[in-house]
């Protein structure tokens, strides 16, 4: 097994944020456009309340942690901001709908967009550190 190197830790930070970012971000578009049709699909515990949280945590718990490392390595407070602002998009997002307020929807797709971008970008920058050309 090769050695663990921070671009590695990264990377992997990175991949599995981006799975649960997007996974996020789909699950909302569908508990939002289409909840009559998820417990006819089997998919009715998408609207459970634990297992939006869990999926929220996981996805903030990534980018935090994708975003620490990846400043760690090529210190580009770009990413790093987009990583706040998807977390707190999806944040509020959440916290709108449990006050069941208008434009959770809207800001939760915001924010997985947000993460997606910055763990992609992160990805990237960490990559070009690890080959020397890190700006």
């Amino acid at each position: 097994m090769p050695p663990t190197t921070p671009t590695s830790n990264a990377a992997w930070l990175d991949q599995a944020g981006t799975v649960a970012s997007t996974a996020c971000a789909i699950h909302c578009g569908l508990v939002a456009l289409a909840p009559a049709f998820l417990p006819l699909m089997g998919l009715g515990f998408l609207h459970d309340e634990t297992y939006e949280w869990l999926l929220l945590m996981s996805a903030v718990g990534l980018a935090a942690l994708a975003a620490v490392f990846g400043h760690r390595m090529h210190g580009s407070w770009v990413i790093s901001l987009g990583f706040f602002a998807g977390i707190l998009a999806l944040g509020l997002a959440r916290l709108a709908e449990v006050a069941g307020l208008e434009g959770g929807l809207a800001l939760a797709l915001a924010g997985g967009g947000l993460l997606v971008t910055s763990h992609t970008l992160n990805l990237r920058r960490c990559r070009s550190c690890n080959d020397g050309t890190c700006a």
